[in-house]
């Protein structure tokens, strides 16, 4: 028994010494605890700089997650924010302090959105790497831009809570876009919702008699109607396409670069300058080539309306 344990000792000697030979050991050898951490973090930043061109592709404004019920609550400020566009919109067009204000609605529109691009540069610059998401958001620059120039063009002749109306058929060309172009199938929710939400913003906006008397809207500018239909119906008509095709493609956009930090920013960003340049080709349009005089636009007034339609219910 003895014998037997001299005989082990002097494996286990002979072992260590033709470790120590080699110069290392297991110790030595065993990759550090963080090393696997560390391999992972190093391989995400090499995607990272692949994917976002040669740098890191971080935003500078922290995601921040809510739950079910927080995102409803988001969801319904931001319809109540969006909802007052029209009415802002429609004072910036008929708002007169010294006649004769024969203003055409590109004016007022170009002077949102380039409030609204002047704060998204810094953004746009910051993201550049993403080429195919600035992409993207130049394709629903284009489709907002539908929607916003229907807008301001439908309340030169039709009230505000009329095109507010119109508009909300959103509802109703979202699933159908999504069911046409993304497969997806319409659900009688679906249905029931946008059945809700039209009766509901016909009672908020005094389109639906009720019984009760309402007070008669500011006469809008003259125009021929065709059976009750007018050229201002019609082109508050260009709201539910172009804002519900675009809608859909935010969806489906989102879902395409959900690896990229906070993408809503970028596609926000592209978007506002994109508009902001078709604006501008719409004034020359307008202005027979000419860029008119915008001053008056400096007015206090126009400038705190201004900032509420570039600043917080086009950016925010």
């Amino acid at each position: 028994m003895a014998e037997r344990r001299r005989i082990a000792a002097d494996k286990t000697a002979d072992s260590t010494a033709a470790i120590h030979s080699n110069g290392s050991s297991y110790s030595e050898t065993k990759p550090p605890k963080n090393h696997i951490a560390a391999t992972a973090t190093a391989t995400t930043r090499r995607t990272r700089r692949k994917r976002g061109g040669g740098k890191d592709s971080y935003s500078f404004i922290p995601r921040i997650t809510l739950g079910l019920w927080g995102s409803r609550a988001l969801l319904l400020v931001v319809a109540g924010m969006y909802s007052t566009n029209f009415a802002s919109v429609k004072y910036l067009e008929t708002m007169c302090t010294e006649p004769p204000c024969e203003h055409d609605p590109s004016e007022t529109s170009f002077a949102r959105f380039l409030l609204s691009a002047t704060i998204c540069l810094p953004i746009l610059y910051h993201n550049r790497q993403h080429l195919e998401l600035i992409k993207a958001g130049i394709e629903l620059g284009f489709w907002y831009t539908v929607n916003y120039v229907c807008q301001a063009e439908s309340l030169e002749y039709i009230p505000a809570g009329k095109c507010a109306f119109i508009s909300a058929l959103e509802v109703v060309t979202v699933p159908i876009f999504a069911g046409i172009f993304l497969g997806r199938k319409i659900q009688p929710v679906n249905v029931v919702s946008a059945c809700i939400a039209l009766f509901g913003v016909a009672i908020l906006e005094n389109l639906l008699s009720l019984g009760v008397p309402v007070a008669t809207p500011a006469p809008a500018k003259t125009h021929n109607t065709i059976m009750g239909i007018g050229i201002g119906d019609i082109l508050a008509l260009g709201q539910p396409f172009g804002f519900g095709y675009a809608v859909m493609r935010v969806e489906h956009y989102m879902e395409k670069f959900s690896d990229i930090p906070n993408p809503i920013l970028t596609l926000t960003a592209a978007q506002c300058v994109t508009v902001c340049g078709l604006t501008f080709l719409w004034i020359l349009v307008d202005c027979n080539g000419q860029v008119p005089d915008m001053t008056y636009m400096l007015e206090s007034h126009y400038l705190l309306a201004l900032c509420w339609t570039g600043i917080v219910t086009t950016v925010g």
